[in-house]
C-alpha cells in the first residue's frame, strides 16, 4: 500500500465516494423499482406504463385492509383523478346502499291527477284511489276557476245576493275513514276567479283509498282556467332539515 493510499484523509474520502454511490444506487432502486419490478410496500411507486394485477383463482383481484378500529373511518383507497371508471361497482354511495339511494329511475314516484273535464254543474268528487304507494309525500293542490256562485258569504254559506263573493273548497279525505288529510278554500269579493291550493308533508299507508272534493258556496259549479291538480312528490330517503 502506498502512503498515499494509507493517509487518514483519503480513507475519509473513500469513504464518503462510496456512501454516495450507495445513495445513488439506492435512491434510483426506489425511483424506478416499480418499472419491470415487484411494487415496494410502504414506498412511492413510479411507473411508465399501466399496471395490471390479475387472478387467475377465486375470490377478488385485490383486497385491501386497514385496522379493525379504524374501518369505518379510513379509505382504502384515494386518487387525484376524477375520471369516470369503466365498471366500477360499489356497495355503498355516500355511506347509503343502493336500496337506500332515491333515483328517479328506480323510487322517486310523482303521481299527478288532473281534472281534464274543465267545467263542472256542481260539487264534484275526483277519485284517487289506492293508486298512491306506501311512503311520505309532498301533497299539493293547485286550481284557478271561475265559480257560478254569487252571494254573502258566512262561513261558506250564502246569506243572501249582495254584495257578490265567490267561494270555492277543495278536501283531500280518506274515503274509508273519512279522515280529512288535507283542504284549502279560496274566497273572493266582487269577482269570478277562486285560487284553492294547498301543500302538506304526509305518510301514506297502502290502499288508501283517497278522495279529493271539490264545491262551492251553494253546490253550483265552475270552469276551469287552470285545472283542479293533485300532485304527490315521494320524500322517503330525504333528510329534513331545520331552517
Amino acid at each position: 500500500m502506498s502512503h498515499a493510499t494509507s493517509h487518514p484523509l483519503w480513507k475519509k474520502s473513500l469513504a464518503v465516494l462510496g456512501s454516495s454511490v450507495v445513495l445513488v444506487i439506492g435512491f434510483d432502486y426506489v425511483t424506478y423499482a416499480a418499472t419491470g419490478s415487484s411494487l415496494l410496500l410502504g414506498k412511492s411507486n413510479n411507473a411508465g406504463a399501466t399496471t395490471t394485477i390479475g387472478n387467475s383463482g377465486l375470490g377478488p383481484v385485490l383486497s385491501l385492509q386497514v385496522p379493525t378500529s379504524k374501518a369505518a373511518t379510513t379509505a382504502p383507497i384515494k386518487t387525484n383523478a376524477k375520471g369516470l371508471v369503466a365498471n366500477f361497482n360499489s356497495q355503498y354511495l355516500g355511506g347509503k346502499t343502493a336500496a337506500q339511494l332515491l333515483t328517479a329511475s328506480a323510487t322517486t314516484k310523482a303521481l299527478t291527477y288532473t281534472d281534464t273535464t274543465g267545467t263542472h254543474g256542481s260539487s264534484t268528487t275526483f277519485i284517487i284511489g289506492t293508486g298512491v304507494p306506501a311512503g311520505t309525500y309532498l301533497v299539493s293542490l293547485n286550481a284557478w276557476v271561475s265559480t257560478n256562485t254569487s252571494g254573502v258569504l258566512l262561513n261558506g254559506t250564502v246569506l243572501d245576493a249582495s254584495p257578490v263573493i265567490q267561494y270555492m273548497r277543495c278536501y283531500l279525505h280518506d274515503n274509508g275513514s273519512g279522515t280529512v288529510l288535507a283542504e284549502a278554500s279560496s274566497e273572493v269579493l266582487d269577482g269570478s276567479d277562486v285560487a284553492p291550493s294547498f301543500a302538506m308533508v304526509r305518510a301514506f299507508t297502502a290502499g288508501e283509498d283517497l278522495r279529493l272534493d271539490c264545491y262551492t258556496a251553494t253546490g253550483d259549479g265552475w270552469s276551469s282556467f287552470m285545472p283542479v291538480t293533485l300532485s304527490f312528490v315521494k320524500l322517503d330517503g330525504n333528510t329534513a332539515r331545520t331552517m
